[in-house]
């Protein structure tokens, strides 16, 4: 199934849409992603929602944003061609598994 990358980052941002697996075709190195909504409840017992973008499996590429997605940060290092964000990228996403809230 072919997902709209607006519908879905719109779905994150607003918490309809809890996260979604995903790989970039013809890399790897990136072939076990995801973006998170995360509910963080910290000392004083107030909640902190952030959207988490885990790249790969080993934690080593992982990194959050306060409440909403930044779209124009360049999550992806492809080396001599550059840095991108995941919208330009997106022609070469597969979608693996999207998880609505309601599912959760």
């Amino acid at each position: 199934m072919n997902y709209c990358y607006e519908e879905l980052i719109s779905g994150i941002n607003s918490g309809t849409i809890s996260g979604f697996y995903f790989q970039i075709n013809g890399y790897a190195h990136y072939k076990k992603c995801s973006l998170f909504r995360v509910n963080d409840r910290i000392m004083n017992g107030k909640c902190i929602t952030r959207i988490e973008a885990r790249l790969v499996e080993d934690g080593t590429e992982i990194y959050s944003f306060y409440k909403t997605f930044q779209d124009d940060f360049k999550l992806f290092n492809m080396k001599r061609k550059g840095k991108f964000t995941l919208k330009q990228m997106w022609n070469n996403v597969t979608v693996l598994e999207v998880i609505n809230s309601s599912s959760q």
